[in-house]
């Protein structure tokens, strides 16, 4: 288990530091919680906005699959959306870190 919290406290810190993709950590994230007994209601957050984001292709197997003109489309569609809530990320972010040590 505490394996898992340290890997959720860097990946939500990258996130913040913006050293990785907003939506790529977002999705980490929330697959890490499910390894928790009681995540944090931050993770709520997180999970609606992977939910709203699934159409979008972030791997590279992924993004293989698509004409570069609809590629195109979705990677402008998913910076308007992430514009629109990085900041909901970033401090669903800072309170996953806060509360993660005390699970």
């Amino acid at each position: 288990m505490e394996e898992i919290k340290a890997k959720i406290i860097k990946i939500a810190t990258n996130i913040i530091n913006k050293e990785i993709d907003l939506l790529n950590g977002c999705r980490t994230l929330v697959h890490f919680q499910r390894e928790l007994a009681e995540p944090p209601e931050a993770f709520f957050v997180l999970r609606g906005i992977d939910s709203e984001t699934d159409i979008f292709p972030i791997v590279l197997a992924e993004r293989k699959q698509w004409a570069s003109e609809a590629l195109s489309r979705l990677d402008r569609e998913k910076n308007e959306y992430i514009s629109l809530v990085k900041e909901e990320i970033i401090e669903a972010c800072r309170e996953i870190i806060q509360q993660i040590p005390h699970l």
